[in-house]
């Protein structure tokens, strides 16, 4: 028995595995980008010259966000939760610190001390607070959002 045919000429199946793809597609580009922004860093390329990787990233997760919290989505995985956002958050705030510690002494060849440690800390707290500060307001968005797509279905019934 075969499928419904949708406009392109494919059955759902064939749909839905180009979907599954098209994502697979998405994320790697994704990790690869920010592996390659990473590596410039890392390598001494300053902000100027990874501006537009950045710009890439944020526009592509920005809009994977806008949607995915449009359609009540948030992850196959992971519920939200303030301690699942902190852990991400610590993640986030240590792997900066980790980047920018390795690029600060091996890279630029700063000597080790106190000054350094400041120049490494506070960023990693700032970005932290940040970081968590908007998982939970995307958090709140969300729960808002699943709730008023859950009351639309119920009273579809």
């Amino acid at each position: 028995m075969k499928g419904k045919k949708e406009p392109g000429g494919m059955d759902e199946m064939q749909n839905l595995q180009l979907m599954k793809l098209e994502e697979h597609g998405f994320w790697i580009a994704f990790w690869a980008l920010c592996a390659a922004v990473v590596g410039q860093a890392l390598m001494g390329a300053g902000l100027r010259a990874i501006a537009g990787e950045l710009a890439v990233l944020f526009i592509a997760g920005g809009y994977i966000t806008v949607l995915c919290l449009k359609n009540g989505l948030w992850s196959v995985s992971r519920q939200p939760s303030r301690k699942t956002n902190a852990v991400f958050s610590a993640g986030a705030a240590l792997a900066l610190g980790a980047i920018y510690a390795v690029r600060s002494l091996l890279v630029l060849r700063k000597p080790a001390g106190l000054e350094l440690l400041w120049r490494i800390v506070l960023p990693m707290a700032a970005v932290f607070a940040v970081c968590f500060g908007l998982l939970e307001v995307l958090r709140g968005v969300y729960k808002r959002r699943r709730a008023r797509l859950d009351d639309v279905e119920e009273y579809k019934k």
